[in-house]
């Protein structure tokens, strides 16, 4: 099996997190298991991986990714388009006959020579969606709806996508625009979500937490939001729900991570404004446990119209710490379905600070409430979103083509 993917080991930012533990888990399971990937281009910019290496029964080879400012929409896109020719030069030499071949949608560009290559060759493609595009660009305000670059991209993902003997997607809401989008899919959509780190994240007492201690919040009620800060998340909601917060001393916001809406935050913290934020460094894997056990209440907000377009990952080591959820997303998201069906949280509209705000205040006076919500959430992630389990169902998705059938139910989770 080849897995073609910009981010991979060392890289440890969500994709390549869990590209690799996914190549990992085949390997482990006896997939023969290669993977094309890129050099360190995100948190580990600039750090120089072994163009070959074999690590945890898994053959890597690394390309070399253009020089550029990702975080500029044109450079962004120009440097998508230059790996992805590099890739397909690779793609070229690598790809099988007869074998499967998984891509994931980063950059987007790179399923389009996929399809078109695995085609040529005969090889089985499969499609790994974590952002739907072009659709993402419309709720982050970088392009709309009827723009000629939006129909261009949309235009070439309902030819390539097609394509594809199997799309694996990570929600129901997912899955639902998938075949809106290309309904000739239908019968090939799996879904298959990420998973938390059960053994590196467990549930532990904020009493006590190391990291509450160190910043002197021990005795506050404590919201928390980390992870990419990106565009598509509400960093305006969070900055005004922690100004309406103001009045209530007792709960302060805990904030670290990386991503395009931190220079929002830093301005806030900066100018004085709120007192009760403290924004953090993004931290370490080997930290994720210490910091997520210093929540209370974890912050997850998306902007509006982001249903079906992503799924956010750090759900699941939310969960896996125990922490009961504030969800700012629309209903119909996957998000909020399983906020509400594991009865682990709260589910606001974006932009509703006052409805986020009587969140907080329900949260801050019923303690019985939160224990049981937390129970719930380390229940959830054991049950449901484990890396064994999330292996396991790719295990079976490639046996099932291997064997030249795609028998695996529509729904895993």
């Amino acid at each position: 099996m080849l897995i073609i993917t910009e981010l991979y080991y060392p890289e440890d930012t969500s994709t390549g997190y869990f590209l690799t533990g996914i190549a990992e888990g085949l390997a482990a399971a006896g997939v023969p298991v290669r993977v094309l990937c890129a050099q360190p281009s995100y948190r580990l910019k600039g750090v120089e991986a072994p163009e070959l290496e074999m690590r945890a029964g898994v053959a890597i080879r690394r390309v070399r990714a253009p020089a550029g400012d990702k975080n500029k929409l044109w450079h962004r896109a120009w440097l998508a388009l230059g790996l992805t020719w590099r890739f397909a030069l690779a793609i070229r030499e690598e790809l099988r006959a007869g074998e499967v071949v998984l891509v994931v949608t980063n950059p987007p560009t790179l399923p389009w020579v996929v399809a078109w290559l695995a085609h040529r060759r005969g090889a089985k493609a499969h499609l790994l969606v974590h952002d739907v595009y072009p659709d993402v660009l419309v709720p982050t305000g970088l392009a709309k709806k009827g723009s000629f670059v939006f129909r261009l991209i949309d235009a070439l993902q309902r030819w390539a996508w097609p394509r594809f003997d199997a799309v694996v997607v990570l929600g129901r809401d997912m899955r639902a625009r998938v075949l809106c989008k290309c309904p000739q899919l239908d019968g090939r959509v799996h879904i298959i979500p990420n998973w938390g780190d059960l053994n590196a994240v467990p549930s532990l007492p904020r009493r006590g937490n190391r990291l509450r201690e160190r910043l002197g919040i021990q005795q506050a009620f404590v919201v928390q939001f980390s992870g990419n800060l990106g565009r598509t998340h509400g960093v305006d909601d969070l900055l005004a729900l922690a100004a309406r917060m103001q009045g209530e001393p007792r709960v302060h916001f805990l904030v670290y991570g990386w991503g395009a809406g931190r220079p929002l935050i830093e301005q806030a913290v900066a100018s004085g404004a709120l007192p009760n934020l403290t924004l953090l460094p993004p931290c370490e894997r080997d930290e994720l446990a210490e910091y997520l056990n210093a929540c209370d209440l974890f912050f997850l907000p998306f902007k509006a119209g982001m249903e079906g377009i992503s799924v956010p990952s750090r759900l699941y080591n939310v969960l896996a710490a125990g922490n009961p959820v504030l969800a700012v997303a629309g209903d119909n998201s996957e998000l909020a379905m399983v906020v509400e069906e594991e009865e682990i949280g709260w589910v606001i509209a974006p932009g509703n600070i006052e409805g986020m705000a009587l969140a907080v205040g329900e949260a801050l006076s019923n303690d019985q409430k939160l224990l049981a919500m937390r129970g719930r959430a380390r229940a959830s992630a054991e049950k449901r979103y484990s890396r064994e389990r999330v292996v396991r169902d790719f295990v079976n998705l490639v046996n099932a083509e291997q064997a030249g059938c795609n028998s695996l139910p529509v729904e895993t989770v």
